[in-house]
């Protein structure tokens, strides 16, 4: 295991750990969204929510790579390989947010999107054909937040976050950090954010390793 993965498993632990150890420090109330929350003894709150959203950034990196004219017939191998990221899939998922104090807590996501990758095939008869290519992500952030008594509650976040490929071993590790502000009325609240992570070295994939998203979170 490296020692990237090692740090970001015992940072996830920590984080997972720490809501039963901290104390609470605030009561719930006043509460304008009408959201339904679980409340333990001392003011402890959790709350759960729904992401949707897109990635901003390409999933793949873009490439060449030229063979020539190959073997007896060259009209049947391609003289060069070209790929680049593909349709922009949905994001979704969930989360779960535990608030430690007035204006700290920690939010762990699962978050799936598809990730994909087009490769154009060009051929000695100047013909070509294109194929795409498809692979479940899951990614899992942990991230403390800071809010801002300021109007629409911004707040900032960073963490760590590991992130599964279909098909690809070990888990990938990385580091990511959010920025959102919160609608609120006495219906429903609305959370957009930004999101970026940085994935730490991947060899051999041709995934990016920064990531943009943009995203909205709804509590329920």
């Amino acid at each position: 295991m490296s020692n990237n993965l090692r740090t970001i498993c015992a940072f996830l632990a920590a984080a997972l750990c720490f809501p039963a150890l901290a104390p609470a420090q605030r009561t719930v109330a006043n509460e304008l969204n009408g959201s339904h929350e679980s409340k333990g003894s001392g003011g402890r709150k959790w709350t759960f929510e729904a992401v949707l959203g897109t990635t901003l950034t390409a999933d793949s990196r873009t490439g060449q790579v030229n063979f020539g004219i190959l073997g007896p017939s060259p009209d049947e191998s391609p003289q060069s390989i070209q790929w680049q990221s593909g349709p922009r899939r949905p994001v979704i998922g969930g989360g779960l947010e535990y608030e430690l104090d007035q204006d700290t807590s920690i939010l762990g996501n699962m978050i799936y999107r598809q990730l994909t990758e087009t490769e154009e095939y060009s051929y000695a008869n100047r013909t070509a054909h294109s194929r795409t290519f498809t692979d479940h992500s899951f990614e899992v952030p942990v991230t403390i937040i800071r809010e801002i008594d300021w109007p629409l509650e911004p707040s900032f976040g960073i963490g760590g976050a590991v992130r599964m490929l279909d098909g690809y071993d070990p888990l990938f590790s990385g580091i990511t950090s959010l920025f959102r502000i919160t609608f609120r009325s006495r219906v429903i609240s609305i959370s957009p954010q930004i999101r970026y992570t940085r994935w730490f070295v991947n060899t051999g994939l041709p995934t990016k390793r920064d990531q943009l998203q943009l995203l909205v979170s709804i509590p329920f």
